[in-house]
């Protein structure tokens, strides 16, 4: 590392450990936010010994002062871009926090390396599980669905889209549970038709 980078980072580094040092010896009273002392994305830990309270303004400082300490790491960008949300940024530090950001993502999008780190992430996490919509609900996205207005140019798109993915190669597995979640009252189309009339479909009883 350059001696001057290191200089220049050395004296954030002390100004954010006096920061956090002054918080561990006072008990605040008036509205305080956690902050994780070493950030989770260097391995810091969720334990006590690992967590202080700060006021709002300390804690949007801390994450400011840790983008200067750690320049080239993604997670003290995003945690510092999420805390902008709430404070004035000056346009510099909002550029280099929006353009770093914006790099590593063009960069990491779409490798098996993110794509493992997606699915992991949102393991027993998925929204809807065990959950229905009401019958109100129900009402309202099937009347917007009505009085949808369809292209015959993107409703033939579509069923060719549709088409196009059938016919890919499945498994015969694959095949039989797509069967069997589709056989009966379980085909969301059971026992309707219809058929597209100026740009909408009609359903016929």
């Amino acid at each position: 590392m350059d001696i001057i980078v290191y200089l220049y980072c050395m004296n954030y580094t002390k100004i954010y450990d006096s920061l956090i040092e002054r918080a561990k010896d006072r008990v605040l009273v008036k509205y305080s936010e956690k902050h994780h002392i070493i950030p989770v994305c260097r391995k810091g830990s969720n334990s006590k010994t690992n967590l202080v309270r700060l006021t709002a303004k300390e804690h949007y400082l801390a994450h400011h002062l840790l983008i200067k300490i750690y320049p080239m790491n993604i997670g003290i960008y995003h945690a510092f871009w999420m805390m902008s949300n709430r404070f004035k940024v000056n346009s510099k530090d909002y550029e280099i926090a929006k353009l770093f950001i914006s790099k590593k993502m063009r960069i990491n999008v779409g490798t098996k390396e993110a794509i493992a780190k997606m699915s992991l992430s949102k393991r027993g996490q998925t929204p809807w599980i065990g959950k229905t919509h009401t019958k109100e609900s129900k009402i309202k996205m099937s009347n917007s669905a009505k009085d949808r207005v369809i292209s015959e140019d993107n409703e033939t798109k579509r069923r060719n889209s549709i088409s196009k993915t059938s016919k890919k190669p499945k498994s015969k597995q694959h095949r039989e549970n797509i069967s069997l979640a589709k056989k009966g009252n379980k085909n969301p189309m059971f026992g309707t038709k219809w058929k597209l009339i100026n740009g909408k479909r009609i359903y016929i009883p």
